[in-house]
């Protein structure tokens, strides 16, 4: 379209898939401001007009505010090149903001499998580098039909926090009394191999 042609709002609603609404919020706003009017006072919009709506829905795919958009379209000397490769930018960030809001959901979602009631942040906390979801399927599989194994779950399932690092607490005193026995045992034996000598 070339801006010797005009289009009706309806017919750009169709075209962007965006509302008359919103069309004319976009003019109300100063952001979209239709080049021409109809005798009977309806916008007209040129080539000009589509190409900065263009422009438009683009920033706010990015995630950019209307205000902001505004600021970005109206800075003097800025070209398409110039729009394009913030545009390009602006995705790149918000796209792997959406990856880190992802991983974060997976996380959670997998906690929830597992009957695990921390956020992720307070999981990591906890477990650290130590994944025990990883081996979720291995143990469903090896004793998920256990009485042992769901009065387990049923008892983790609802642990916080504090819960958790209680429980590591626990686990790290029982590994280090078994350490400790291991190694009298290993001297012991040592002692009773040296007497029967």
């Amino acid at each position: 379209m070339d801006d010797s042609q005009t289009m009706g709002i309806g017919d750009l609603a169709r075209l962007t898939g965006l509302t008359v609404r919103t069309l004319h919020h976009y003019d109300e706003i100063g952001l979209l401001v239709p080049s021409g009017r109809t005798s009977g006072g309806y916008r007209e919009y040129d080539g000009a007009d589509v190409d900065r709506l263009r422009q438009i829905v683009a920033y706010r795919a990015c995630g950019l505010a209307l205000t902001d958009i505004a600021e970005v379209l109206d800075a003097p000397g800025t070209e398409q090149a110039g729009h394009l490769q913030r545009q390009m930018a602006l995705l790149d960030k918000r796209i792997e903001e959406l990856r880190r809001q992802r991983a974060v959901l997976g996380r959670t979602w997998e906690a929830k499998q597992m009957g695990i009631a921390l956020d992720p942040e307070e999981y990591f906390e906890v477990f650290g580098e130590s994944d025990p979801r990883q081996y979720a399927d291995e143990v469903q599989e090896r004793w998920g039909d256990t009485d042992a194994y769901a009065e387990s779950h049923r008892r983790t399932s609802g642990f916080s926090k504090e819960d958790w690092l209680r429980a590591q607490e626990q686990t790290a005193a029982v590994e280090a009394e078994f350490g400790a026995c291991m190694a009298a045992y290993v001297h012991a034996a040592i002692y009773a191999n040296a007497l029967t000598r």
